[in-house]
């Protein structure tokens, strides 16, 4: 039982940072796209 719990936890840990991460790399994505938009916007 405790075992179970144990993988509970950790399972939903590792969700999170997924989560995180994915959330994260959608931002830094969508950062990149303005940033290169203006860049060829000044050209």
């Amino acid at each position: 039982m405790r075992a179970e719990a144990a993988w509970r936890g950790r399972l939903a840990e590792c969700h999170a940072k997924g989560r995180a991460a994915a959330e994260a790399t959608e931002l830094d994505t969508t950062l990149l796209s303005l940033v290169l938009e203006g860049l060829r916007a000044s050209l």
